[in-house]
């Protein structure tokens, strides 16, 4: 029987917060920390993710159901009345590199109303991209069948191999730009207890010195000296409802009107604090976050990670549903109104619920199975998710192409309350903010790269993102403070999106990819995109047609959901 030792460095590509569950006087969500209070990620965090990789994996690979379950207890082991332990132990990973915690300042907004709710104000700590972790796993071989134990470290290297490409998210808010990780330096040494010389160097020394004894391998060496066991596609996954293929849009957003996303690292922040902390103690309690005395001083000013401005991926989130709720009540709205005014109200509100009816069915369906949850959401939860059912959507922080730039354009501006009644300034309501102001014409100086991430999901949720989109390369979404005097309107460069795709041979996607290369025996690549007139990619492009037929199917979708509503009317007034 072997046993390989495999280590390595976990980067992060976006910050991270995986929390303790405990709450301290600034921080609502404080990181988990060891005992010598270095933050931490457990193995069990790290193993669901490895986990979560091989059942993306093999359904990539065809496989569904009971069948998925059985190649999927191979490498992690099964529960049930024929239970056996899983092959693979991940050991917690400790900090390396030591970083700079950031304090991230949330809030609820009614997305009616397009403002801040009132006590829904919440601190997050979370760790900048760049930290560093220690990785460390170990697989034994635990079968009799040597070609189980083969099958189950192809697996595992095939997971290895994703997480070396990027291809993984762990802890909290990983759809709105949080926990994106790729993984570096990944050498194996392998022990095995059938050669008497490595018995007798286990015996010798202790486990560690072991390890060290033993000669390196790389991922590569390992992959090329074990047999390829691809898995036989026992079943079509084209009969799911859910593509296992995931879908990376990479774009670059340009501010064209004034732009701030506050942060909560502000005098602003502190007074809604109320009695919790006073403006004395602000220097004490953020004297460990990168934070300089200008941005203190200042009521309202920008998003910072590691001192560089950037917009939230909850921010752009969050906008994006909201204007694909006021999109969808619209087109639902306009639909139904021939028939009764009120019937259309009911029928369009049913299509998006507001941040009332999402709570209120989030209690409601928490404990239910996922069909029936998926079933029961709206169109809009269905895609981007709710308490009771995760999304479909990533959505990352946007960061400046050219930071330096950026900070140049970040301007002061001084302003006060107006009393109403009185027609002058209301006593004890000055403040000021530092938004960011685009040149006339535009420079690219305010350009700022993000993606979308679209993942097991269905053809009408790519339709609904294609006509997002569409709205955000012509301007018509503003993310943001001020929103409503002339701030936060953005616009989406359709020259500069970048298509990737993870599919497989038999995947939907596969004949429209331009470029590609095997991850994991699986594939990754590129699609074209070409800039088209009126909407982000021309009609000339082969991946028009997806797109087109995407958007067809959000259609359909609509009348479907339609013609539901009125049947269940119907069924409800006999």
């Amino acid at each position: 029987m072997k046993r390989y030792y495999i280590q390595g460095t976990i980067i992060l590509l976006e910050p991270l917060h995986i929390g303790s569950g405990e709450e301290e006087e600034f921080v609502d969500n404080p990181l988990l920390r060891d005992e010598l209070g270095n933050p931490l990620i457990p193995g069990t965090s790290m193993a669901g993710v490895m986990s979560s990789l091989l059942e993306r994996i093999l359904r990539l690979k065809g496989y569904a159901g009971d069948a998925l379950k059985e190649e999927h207890s191979l490498l992690f082991g099964k529960g049930d009345e024929d239970a056996f332990e899983s092959c693979l132990i991940v050991h917690d990973l400790p900090l390396i590199s030591r970083q700079e915690r950031m304090i991230e300042d949330h809030n609820a907004v009614d997305r009616k109303r397009g403002s801040a709710l009132k006590e829904r104000l919440f601190h997050t700590e979370v760790l900048p991209s760049g930290t560093a972790f220690e990785f460390t796993c170990e697989f034994r071989e635990r079968f009799r069948d040597s070609d189980k134990n083969e099958k189950a470290l192809v697996f595992l290297i095939d997971i290895l191999e994703l997480m070396e490409h990027g291809r993984a998210w762990i802890g909290g808010r990983s759809g709105t730009g949080h926990g994106r990780f790729r993984l570096d330096g990944l050498c194996c040494k392998v022990l095995d207890m059938t050669d008497p010389e490595h018995v007798l160097l286990f015996t010798r020394n202790s486990l560690q010195d072991t390890i060290k004894a033993l000669p390196q391998v790389t991922l590569f060496e390992l992959k090329k000296d074990t047999p390829s066991l691809t898995p036989v596609n026992t079943s079509s996954s084209k009969g799911q409802e859910f593509s296992p293929e995931v879908v990376m849009i990479e774009g670059v957003l340009r501010p064209v009107e004034p732009l701030l996303v506050k942060t909560g690292l502000s005098l602003e922040t502190v007074r809604l604090q109320g009695s919790r902390i006073n403006e004395e103690e602000i220097k004490e309690k953020l004297k460990d976050c990168p934070v300089r005395d200008e941005t203190v001083s200042v009521d309202s000013a920008f998003c910072r990670e590691k001192s560089i401005p950037y917009l939230p991926g909850s921010s752009i989130r969050g906008v994006l549903r909201s204007h694909a709720e006021r999109m969808l009540r619209t087109i639902v709205y306009k639909k139904v109104i021939k028939d009764s005014p009120d019937e259309a109200k009911r029928i369009a509100s049913d299509s998006a619920w507001d941040l009332e009816k999402l709570e209120q069915k989030g209690k409601e369906l928490q404990n239910e199975p996922f069909d029936k949850i998926y079933k029961s959401a709206c169109l809009i939860s269905r895609v981007f998710g709710f308490t009771a059912m995760g999304g479909r959507v990533r959505v990352s922080n946007a960061y400046p192409l050219n930071p330096e730039a950026f900070e140049k354009g970040l301007k002061l501006m001084d302003h006060v309350a107006i009393d109403r009644f009185t027609g002058g300034s209301a006593e004890g309501k000055k403040f000021n903010a530092r938004p960011f102001f685009p040149t006339n014409p535009p420079d690219g100086s305010g350009d700022m790269c993000f993606y979308i991430c679209l993942e097991d999901f269905e053809k009408w949720h790519f339709g609904l993102i294609a006509l997002l989109l569409k709205d955000l390369m012509n301007g018509r979404i503003a993310i943001g403070y001020g929103k409503n005097k002339g701030f936060g309107r953005v616009r989406l460069l359709p020259e500069t999106l970048r298509i990737r795709v993870l599919t497989s041979k038999g995947g939907e996607l596969k004949g429209y990819l331009n470029t590609n290369n095997k991850i994991a025996e699986i594939i990754e690549g590129e699609i074209e995109v070409k800039r088209g007139r009126n909407f982000w990619i021309d009609r000339s492009c082969r991946f028009y047609e997806y797109v087109r037929d995407s958007i067809m199917d959000f259609r359909d979708k609509l009348n479907e959901w339609i013609n539901r509503e009125d049947k269940h009317e119907q069924s409800q007034s006999q």
